[in-house]
């Protein structure tokens, strides 16, 4: 039998286990969210046409993806933000683009994805929304976001915020972004992605379990609202992952306090 790989992590809200060496790289101070025709007519085509129909084929060959509940996302007609776990490499930025065929998605990504600065026209026009990394940059994105909603689209965050590949449960995060829901007076669904063993196949089945709508207590404090909001997401996504995550071809392991000061001592 072979033997599971295991990543040992020292804090959950901060380490991360993706594949690529991420360079952190402020945005070009001349990045503009807002799109042309040309970038409209172009993004229409790479998405519609090329982007989503890969997605699909990927999510359906290589996991045999099923998702769960995308009525109550049908149902709803207005924009609406996605908080999703984030167990999956490439395949967390494919999966929320098959939640619906009516709508348009878009996803909040970091911004160590300029790094990638050849790629960022690409990136923009299949949905990407980088994290600004100046206040003008924060502005505009916040009315980016805004713009999108209003036209009845969803926009997905990843409140985890680092990749654990194959991870089974939910990671604790902060309730920062929460306040996404109460500045752009929008309802959060969660995804949850759920994995379970196949036979015959090396990777897991992933299905993903959509739940919501979320609103924030307009009735609370700011901060308070946003903690409140996290936790009914965060308990709705646990639920999930605690009855229907019942594989990972990898264990996830805590460093021990004594490990962490020796690592320290030695540095």
């Amino acid at each position: 039998m072979k033997k599971q790989k295991t990543f040992i992590y020292k804090d959950e809200l901060t380490d991360d286990f993706g594949t690529t060496v991420k360079r952190h790289k402020p945005l070009p101070k001349d990045y503009r969210y807002s799109m042309n025709i040309f970038t409209r007519i172009s993004s229409f085509i790479l998405y519609r046409l090329i982007a989503r129909p890969f997605a699909y084929l990927y999510m359906k060959i290589k996991f045999g993806l099923r998702i769960k509940n995308k009525a109550i996302l049908r149902r709803y007609t207005g924009g609406a933000l996605i908080f999703s776990n984030h167990p999956l490499l490439c395949g967390d930025a494919f999966l929320p683009n098959l939640l619906s065929v009516r709508r348009r998605n878009f996803t909040v990504t970091g911004s160590d994805a300029s790094s990638l600065t050849p790629l960022l026209w690409i990136m923009k026009c299949v949905g990407n929304i980088p994290l600004g990394t100046d206040i003008r940059q924060s502005r505009e994105m916040m009315r980016a976001l805004k713009a999108e909603l209003d036209r009845g689209n969803t926009v997905t965050v990843f409140p985890e915020a680092h990749v654990w590949p194959y991870y089974r449960g939910v990671r604790r995060f902060s309730a920062d972004c929460a306040r996404f829901s109460s500045l752009l007076s929008v309802p959060v669904f969660s995804l949850t992605v759920c994995y379970s063993k196949r036979r015959f196949f090396k990777t897991p089945r992933v299905t993903a379990y959509l739940d919501g709508p979320f609103y924030p207590d307009m009735t609370l404090p700011s901060s308070q609202r946003c903690e409140e909001l996290r936790d009914r997401i965060y308990l709705a996504m646990l639920r999930r992952t605690d009855e229907y995550s019942t594989y990972s071809p990898y264990t996830y392991e805590k460093q021990k306090e004594k490990e962490v000061e020796q690592t320290h001592s030695g540095s």
